[in-house]
């Protein structure tokens, strides 16, 4: 996972931090999400992928927070399956 700063344009203070899931190829070094997502979905492992990104972000905010680092928000990316599920809005408020 990797967290790119979210900044707004008129001040310079961070306001958050986009999760963006990442994965370090043995061999091509690290591929973006726009590389393996379509093989996710055909492949059907799309679904824990995503699970995986809203707890590890989840996760690393608590860390950060409890470190004493403030910002006001993470943003997630998720699968647009995963948001079709009757129970996402659910899984995301325990994940968080």
């Amino acid at each position: 996972m990797h967290y790119q700063p979210i900044v707004p344009m008129r001040r310079d203070a961070q306001i958050g931090l986009e999760a963006l899931v990442r994965w370090r190829h043995p061999e091509r070094g690290l591929i973006t999400s726009q590389d393996f997502v379509g093989a996710a979905e055909r492949s059907g492992t799309i679904m824990p992928v995503s699970e995986w990104v809203i707890a590890e972000a989840a996760r690393q905010y608590a860390v950060w927070m409890s470190n004493g680092h403030e910002f006001d928000r993470i943003a997630i990316n998720v699968a647009r399956a995963q948001l079709m599920g009757a129970d996402f809005a659910d899984r995301a408020r325990r994940a968080v």
